[in-house]
């Protein structure tokens, strides 16, 4: 006799579970789309002190690819971080060079 009403009990745990599981998971989703859109992007802190040949003949060498060029750049910053940004350009497109030859 007591069996409908363990059932009913159940069965409403277990919806208070999944309802609470969306709520929490709707909420994660909508962190992530924040974080994604809120990314400050190093790019314009690099534009400011780079001669625009040596950014332009950097990106040629990478056929267009501004995300590859400025990793790139990123990378020597990391190894060199006492340099300039100048400095790093250069040394990523000698870097390139080196590797292609």
């Amino acid at each position: 006799m007591n069996h409908p009403i363990l059932i009913l009990i159940l069965a409403m745990l277990a919806g208070a579970l999944y309802l609470a599981w969306l709520v929490i998971d709707s909420h994660q989703s909508a962190q992530r789309r924040y974080r994604r859109t809120t990314r400050k992007s190093p790019k314009p802190k690099l534009k400011q002190r780079v001669n625009s040949s040596t950014k332009g003949k950097l990106l040629r060498m990478v056929r267009g690819d501004e995300d590859l060029a400025y990793r790139l750049v990123r990378q020597v910053k990391a190894s060199f971080p006492n340099q300039s940004d100048q400095w790093c350009w250069e040394k990523a497109i000698w870097d390139l060079e080196r590797d292609r030859n």
